[in-house]
């Protein structure tokens, strides 16, 4: 038999990276302590572009746990982390829908001094609207021309 040719390989392209959808936002947050007082163990806690940041303050035994409590239209990870870390931590999401809020929860955890952290977006496809004055114009403006001067007094007969 006669060797037959095969054909000569062509590469895949390298699939490039899809934007994420809905782009990012800066939340805006409210922290709600689980315990009173548990927001004093805390340096800080900011929202970031498609961020939030929880700093816990150098003394304690620093952040025990930072979970997802609920998540609406949001894609959330949080890295892991050292048990006990005195370093920053901070959670990534996405928002998978850009014409829908996000609304997401969080807890942070250090024992006792425990918050929950509420982050929201509003929608990324805003609309604006203007108000139009609601008044009456006439549709024959000649017309309405001669009903205004229709009221002046008449040079001629003195009316």
């Amino acid at each position: 038999p006669t060797p037959t040719a095969t054909p000569t390989p062509t590469a895949t392209p390298t699939p490039s990276p899809t934007p994420t959808p809905g782009g990012t936002c800066t939340p805006t947050l409210t922290i709600t302590d689980v315990f009173p007082g548990s927001s004093g163990a805390y340096s800080s806690i900011t929202a970031g572009p498609g961020s939030v940041t929880v700093d816990i303050a150098d003394s304690g035994i620093g952040l025990q746990s930072f979970t997802v409590v609920s998540a609406t239209n949001a894609n959330v990870t949080i890295p892991a982390f050292p048990i006990g870390t005195y370093n920053p931590v901070t959670a990534a999401f996405t928002r998978p829908n850009a014409a829908q809020p996000v609304d997401f929860t969080l807890r942070a955890s250090s024992r006792i001094n425990t918050v929950l952290i509420r982050a929201q977006c509003g929608t990324a496809l805003t609309s604006a609207s203007k108000a139009v004055p609601d008044f009456w114009l006439p549709n024959n403006f000649m017309a309405s021309i001669e009903s205004i001067l229709g009221f002046r007094k008449d040079p001629i007969h003195g009316e």
